[in-house]
């Protein structure tokens, strides 16, 4: 009986490390592209940990370059003894910042056909290159048919010299979804561009976008599908950026825009959803502090997915809020779920001991 238990026992721990894949814990620049190379060719699901701290890039840019089609998932904020990524201790992105240095792009992901490529955790800052300078996600030959998850990420003084993605460019992936992110002082023709021809589903929901510049153009969030898939934007805040903080340049197809607060589009939107605002956001102010204020008019003034809906969910009700802000807290801690990337803080309620 010993021996038959201590054969499943054996036997559960090898399907469990064989469900998690490859796990890889980054400890500087070198670590982190070494584990990017042999992620995309050693035929399993991968997970890439980076520690916190600062990681400059190599020449040309932290590179995954994949023809296999498993997950892949890089987060930023582990810590451990001995130099190990044993636990997250990283509750805001500023905690791991990946650094082109002005001079490259940050991180260009290429999947292979299928698998889920996820990002959280990070910030990308000083990229520069024609199309997601920040972070881009994209095939340049093929159609990629995973999904894409970009969570609780900051894009800051990244520059696009070209097209369009001064932060972020996205033009892979069946479903993409882009939630609980921040993206400012990023230069360039759109400081998001999420564009492709073959997606089925995006969601762009609790996302920041403020301050980004460009002399000619647009600087704020661009979604532009050949196909026109279905798109949601939900609970963003697209303010005081250069141009338009939304532009659609192609025919709408269908889209639903719910309770966001947008400074300037070039489309109606009150005609094209419910709850929406075009209001200043009243952030607390100071250094890279986009908390809401006390007196936010966007506190407890966003929307989240029904909880009960229809077999097979509806595009519109098939979302989710995440579980964190941008900041590590919960992401619903009033008695509703604010707009942007951040929960306001709760007030503070004081007391004497002299109350009645």
């Amino acid at each position: 009986m010993n021996q038959l238990i201590i054969a499943l026992m054996i036997t559960l721990v090898v399907l469990s490390s064989a469900a998690r894949g490859a796990v890889f814990c980054a400890n500087d620049t070198a670590e982190l592209q070494q584990s990017l190379a042999t992620a995309a060719a050693n035929g399993e699901d991968d997970e890439i940990r980076i520690r916190r701290g600062s990681y400059f890039v190599p020449v040309g840019g932290f590179q995954y370059d994949s023809s296999e089609s498993f997950d892949l998932e890089i987060s930023g904020g582990w810590g451990g003894q001995l130099n190990s990524c044993n636990f997250n201790e990283g509750t805001h992105p500023f905690q791991t910042t990946l650094d082109g240095g002005s001079s490259e792009r940050v991180l260009y992901v290429q999947p292979g056909l299928d698998g889920r490529v996820t990002v959280s955790n990070l910030l990308f800052a000083n990229g520069t290159k024609s199309f997601g300078a920040g972070l881009a996600i994209a095939r340049d030959t093929g159609v990629y048919e995973g999904d894409v998850l970009v969570e609780r990420t900051v894009f800051v003084g990244n520059t696009a010299l070209g097209p369009s993605g001064g932060a972020l460019g996205i033009s892979a992936g069946d479903q993409v979804r882009v939630r609980n992110n921040l993206f400012t002082a990023n230069d360039g023709l759109h400081a998001v561009s999420l564009i492709n021809t073959d997606s089925s589903e995006v969601y762009f929901t609790n996302n920041t976008v403020v301050g980004n510049t460009n002399v000619t153009g647009d600087a704020g969030v661009r979604i532009s599908y050949v196909f026109r898939p279905p798109r949601l934007l939900a609970n963003n805040i697209l303010w005081g950026n250069d141009g338009m903080d939304l532009s659609f340049p192609d025919p709408l197809g269908t889209l639903f825009l719910l309770n966001n607060n947008i400074e300037e589009a070039n489309i109606d939107v009150g005609a094209l959803g419910t709850g929406n605002v075009s209001v200043d956001p009243q952030f607390e102010g100071g250094v890279m502090n986009y908390d809401l204020a006390a007196a936010s008019p966007l506190k407890n003034a966003g929307v989240e997915p029904p909880t009960i809906t229809s077999i097979p969910t509806p595009f519109e009700d098939n979302w989710s809020v995440g579980l964190l802000d941008l900041a590590g807290a919960d992401r619903i801690r009033g008695t509703a779920i604010d707009i942007g990337a951040y929960e306001a803080k709760p007030e503070l309620v004081f007391s004497n001991g002299f109350e009645n």
